[in-house]
């Protein structure tokens, strides 16, 4: 749940610290401060002491008392894929996106946060999906390393880190926030930094396409250390469009590299979506944003923007101006105040809830019960032991009532408790999910469609599709003999059912396995007295 209150939403590259200062309450989000912080050049943004220590002094020398913080990571920290899966349960979704996006990873999957976002496919309580017969999730992973320099580089600045997101979908959610009476059909958005440009390209409101461009823009003047983003006092338009003068021709350089980057950066686009892009709007504030909006449309005959949120925020027009580079921070806030479980949070990613963990959550519920029904025998004891000799008869039924409760009691307990002592009996799921994805081929050969699991019978029921034939009988082949590390015996029987085809499809074949998970420790686990 999104936390109330104030938040920091805190954003930066190799030259800069951009911090938003927002209350979030039921009726939004109410942005009270943006400012931006000159990072020196012996501070090591990847080093979390001086990092944390940085930005503990910014904090201190505007006077802001704010705990709870937001972050983002950026594009070339993480591994992007877009997966195709079936229309499933969000209660299955974690599971599946585990097994499918660990054999795409560069690194393995159990040393990374893996979390995902689907959007236009949940029903009114994100409980499941529809829409089709395959639905697109966007897949983001980051290494556990890079995620704990983030939250080490937090707890050295004295802040508590709420969320980790992702820059590229943060930005998204400043797009949609900015085009939200208008969207085009596609539209490309910049985030221009001093070495790694963010392209990504929106179709129909949707997250498709990001990439890192490697362009290095040089510092244009000294900022101040600390500059509060306020109205300008003048009303020239060039103090915001373009930097010194002499600084024009080094600007001329970087906004060329940037637009033939863009161009191929486009060209690519184009050979995974023939449609062309219907707007461009460019978030920086590195002093050739105004310029290459300019070159773009006059060459490539584009309507282009430079990010502005005064519309969208209820600022003034000059308040935005300057806040042109503030788009994943202010992303950042506004998807943490919509309180939504598809937006990406690599600190808390989103997980299987097993029926064990369901059932452990029941459990402090009927020890309330028990702890109630204790107490309230406990102190009608007293009130009876209190009572005069007269009253022995009385006591005796008392003590008879007590009897006949400590009976209902003991039923009780073995009705409702006995269950949490059979947990160490019950399979693992996510383990034996993870068993089976490893003795099956790729997405690319073989794609699951459903999954049951029967605890009591110890089975789990797929139905797949698959590309080849022999497909199918491979796999059952690889599942048979699959034997976990330290075993000498097979982990699974497997049953493979009648493969049926349905010509023209791309995946054409489609099997069910019944899958029946053995014991493979050589003796009977013995449960808990």
């Amino acid at each position: 749940m999104a936390a109330k209150g104030k938040i920091l939403a805190l954003d930066w590259d190799p030259r800069t610290l951009r911090i938003v200062y927002a209350s979030v309450n039921k009726r939004g989000v109410m942005v009270d401060r943006v400012l931006s912080v000159k990072i020196p050049p012996d501070v090591n943004c990847d080093n979390p002491e001086q990092m944390g220590a940085h930005i503990r002094r910014a904090l201190d020398a505007e006077k802001i008392s704010a705990r709870q913080a937001v972050v983002d990571i950026p594009r070339d920290q993480v591994a992007l894929n877009t997966l195709s899966l079936p229309p499933i349960s969000m209660d299955e979704m974690p599971g599946v996106v585990q097994i499918q996006i660990a054999k795409e990873l560069p690194f393995p999957v159990d040393q990374a946060s893996v979390d995902f976002a689907i959007e236009g496919n949940t029903e009114g309580d994100g409980s499941a999906l529809s829409g089709g017969d395959r639905v697109d999730v966007l897949v983001a992973a980051v290494q556990k390393d890079v995620l704990d320099r983030y939250v080490k580089t937090f707890d050295i600045a004295g802040l508590k880190l709420e969320r980790v997101g992702l820059r590229p979908y943060a930005s998204k959610v400043a797009m949609t926030q900015l085009l939200q009476h208008e969207m085009p059909d596609r539209v490309m958005y910049l985030d221009i930094r001093p070495s790694l440009t963010e392209v990504c390209v929106l179709r129909e409101g949707a997250l498709s396409f990001s990439i890192t461009l490697q362009v290095d823009i040089p510092e244009f003047g000294e900022p101040d250390s600390l500059s509060l983003v306020v109205p300008r006092d003048d009303d020239s338009e060039d103090s915001a469009i373009m930097p010194e003068v002499n600084a024009v021709g080094t600007v001329e350089s970087c906004v060329r590299g940037l637009h033939m980057e863009i161009m191929r950066t486009m060209e690519a686009y184009r050979n995974r979506d023939a449609g062309g892009i219907d707007h461009i709007v460019i978030c920086g504030d590195l002093g050739v944003e105004h310029r290459l909006a300019e070159v773009i449309q006059e060459r490539l005959d584009i309507s282009t923007e430079v990010y502005n949120p005064a519309g969208s925020l209820g600022w003034e027009p000059d308040e935005g101006a300057d806040a042109a580079g503030f788009a994943p921070s202010l992303g950042l806030v506004l998807g943490h105040a919509e309180n939504d479980l598809l937006h990406f949070d690599f600190l808390h990613p989103k997980r299987v809830v097993t029926r064990t963990e369901k059932r452990l959550k029941r459990a402090p519920m009927i020890a309330a019960v028990v702890v109630l029904f204790v107490t309230a025998l406990v102190m009608g004891g007293m009130r009876l032991t209190a009572q005069d000799r007269a009253t022995l008869k009385a006591l005796k039924e008392e003590a008879k009532l007590l009897d006949e409760a400590e009976s209902e009691n003991r039923k009780f307990r073995k009705r409702f408790m006995e269950p949490v002592y059979e947990f160490e009996d019950q399979l693992v799921w996510v383990d034996v999910l993870d068993d089976i994805s490893k003795a099956l081929p790729t997405h690319q050969e073989l794609v699951i469609e459903s999954i049951e699991m029967d605890q009591d019978k110890r089975t789990v029921k797929i139905r797949t599709l698959a590309k080849q034939s022999d497909t199918a009988l491979n796999a059952e082949e690889a599942l048979e003999k699959y034997k976990r590390e330290g075993s000498t015996l097979p982990r699974f029987s497997v049953r493979l059912g009648t493969q049926s085809e349905n010509t023209g499809d791309l995946y054409p074949f489609k099997q069910e396995f019944r899958i029946t998970v053995l014991n493979d420790e050589g003796k009977k686990k013995g449960r808990r007295g």
